[in-house]
């Protein structure tokens, strides 16, 4: 995303300093959004990972119900981009599920970290995180299957796992 340019910087702090490097940052990636104090932006972009985790996991949950049930997968998942379940991770991870091949663009030990931040936020704040604590079971099994390396997609080993499969 970030070699294609086409990220988004979350910036924390000070204004007139933002507007100070905003061109610089926007020659680099094509948006840099200020969002609040100092930590605001990291609070952000756990907020944004945690849209990640749940979406992949949602992907891996559906594509492998469309698996057992018999569909064509690459047709299932052409037809699902299409469709109003399409999501960004279903068209970044839905290949890779499809393929059973997961080449890292998000390592699951890295992602593994930023859900455990996310979670040490939610308790600052007493926000509950009932999905993401499913995912993260999900996401840990699946590290402790020796995919940490591979792509955060590689979650769909653990459903797999858990049916048998």
């Amino acid at each position: 995303m970030v070699e294609r340019g086409d990220g988004i910087f979350f910036v924390g702090g000070d204004r007139a300093l933002f507007e100070r490097w905003q061109p610089v940052l926007e020659s680099v990636l094509a948006r840099a959004v200020l969002v609040g104090r100092v930590g605001q932006a990291m609070v952000l972009k756990l907020v944004a990972n945690l849209l990640v985790a749940l979406n992949s996991a949602a992907a891996a949950e559906a594509l492998t119900l469309a698996r057992k049930a018999g569909l064509d997968l690459p047709l299932a998942l052409d037809v699902l981009n299409a469709s109003a379940a399409a999501s960004s991770m279903l068209k970044v991870r839905g290949p890779m599920i499809v393929r059973g091949e997961f080449p890292a663009q998000m390592k699951l030990d890295l992602f593994m970290k930023d859900i455990h931040l996310m979670q040490e936020a939610a308790t600052a704040v007493g926000a509950p995180l009932p999905f993401t604590d499913l995912a993260e079971r999900l996401y840990a099994a699946a590290q402790a299957q020796g995919h940490g390396g591979e792509d955060l997609a590689v979650v769909v080993t653990a459903l797999d796992s858990a049916s048998g499969r």
